[in-house]
């Protein structure tokens, strides 16, 4: 299992997040159109728990074999 802390998110810039999420979550480097997309999400007002949320509920995420704890998001995930 792998851990996704709260803390460990929130000082990251906008382009190191999206990066973390990837290699955390999805356990692969994200793709250009995939991190722009991550990132024009951010930009137009997207939360962060928002995105790792919809991370951790794709097909990708689903059908692998990673397991990732949230540590210190509000709704407790």
């Amino acid at each position: 299992n792998l851990t996704l802390s709260h803390d460990e998110l929130s000082g990251l810039s906008n382009n190191s997040f999206v990066d973390l999420l990837y290699e955390r979550i999805l356990g692969r480097r994200a793709d250009d159109a995939g991190k722009r997309h991550h990132l024009d999400l951010i930009r137009q007002g997207e939360k962060r728990e928002d995105l790792v949320k919809a991370l951790l509920e794709s097909d990708e995420y689903r059908s692998g074999s990673r397991k990732v704890k949230l540590v210190g998001f509000k709704d407790g995930e």
